[in-house]
This record gives structure tokens, C-alpha cells and sequence, in this order.
């Protein structure tokens, strides 16, 4: 699947099937990951992957939405040096971004987990406190995502109704 069709077939997926996902796999989709741009090339990302099934289950349990990780056959962290880019939060988006398009190129099915909430910094530590213990994360780390990713359970749905186009997309002013 080219580019355009992983990015318009992309899928928020959080059921899967029992098949695991092999490291070739994981290691094609944290190359995509690696290769994402970074503001001021900083570069502050890490990547922790996870295949185990307690620490995956444990995952499932940062918060009450997350619960679906208890079936995704591997999860990666997107984790970030916050000291070395102001860029971090945005480093880490374009970084699972990246792996959500290459996952859905190789026809497998991903979602994210927000761990990170801008206007809950209390709910957001407690957050990533647990996905520090669960994978032990060192303090310099800030820990915004975790995407699950396996094979989908199910057939695919419709995407979600968005606004039209026209009324989102401006040409030279607003």
C-alpha cells in the first residue's frame, strides 16, 4: 500500500487478533518511527517496545480508555527527552504518526493511547507514572503515547463523519 492509501485507510484499531507481531515487523515500523522529522533536529524520541503479554495487559491499565491494550500483540512507547528539545510533545506526535501510517501500509492495525493531557497535569503524571513502572522509564523520559498495534479482529468500519473539506481547508487567508 502506497503512502496516500495507508494515510486515508488509517483506522483507529483497538481489538486483535491472537497472531503475534514478528520483530522484523517491529523493527520495519521503529525505522518509520526513526525517520521522522524533528523540530531544531534535536531528536529527543525513544522507543520502547513491548511484546509481552503482562506488561502489555499492565499497559491496558494507565487509565479507564486504554483498556483495549490488553489485546494488542505488541505496544510502543513513544517517550521523549524533555530537556533536550521544546519540540518534544510535537517530535513524539509526528514519530507515532509515522508508525500509524507504516503499520497500516503493512496491513496491520494500530490506536493510541493518550497518556500526555494538556489540561490535566495531575492525570497526566499518574499516567506516566505507570507507564514508567510497567516498563521502568528512566525520570529524564516524558512518556505522552503508547500505541498498541496487531493484526484487527474485524473488518475495517467507515471512517468517522468529519467536517467537509471545503468548510477546513482555506487557500491564502481564512
Amino acid at each position: 500500500m502506497d503512502a496516500m492509501a495507508a494515510i486515508h485507510n488509517r483506522r483507529s484499531i483497538k481489538q486483535f487478533a491472537s497472531n503475534p507481531v514478528s520483530r522484523e515487523t517491529l523493527e520495519k515500523l521503529l525505522a518509520a518511527a526513526y525517520d521522522a522529522p524533528s523540530g531544531a533536529s534535536n531528536y529527543p524520541c525513544r522507543f520502547v517496545v513491548v511484546t509481552e503479554r503482562d506488561r502489555l495487559d499492565r499497559l491496558g491499565e494507565a487509565h479507564p480508555h486504554c483498556g483495549w491494550l490488553k489485546t494488542a500483540q505488541a505496544g510502543i512507547i513513544v517517550a521523549a527527552d524533555a530537556g533536550k528539545s521544546r519540540y518534544w510533545l510535537e517530535d513524539c506526535c509526528v514519530a507515532a504518526q509515522n508508525l500509524w501510517v507504516a503499520a497500516t501500509a503493512m496491513g496491520l492495525g494500530m490506536a493510541w493511547s493518550a497518556i500526555y493531557l494538556s489540561d490535566n497535569p495531575e492525570e497526566t503524571a499518574k499516567r506516566e507514572g505507570h507507564v514508567r513502572q510497567v516498563v521502568a522509564l528512566p525520570d529524564a523520559l516524558r512518556a505522552p503515547i503508547v500505541l498498541g498495534l496487531g493484526t484487527p479482529d474485524y473488518q475495517v468500519s467507515e471512517r468517522t463523519k468529519r467536517p467537509p473539506m471545503a468548510d477546513v481547508m482555506h487557500w491564502g487567508k481564512y
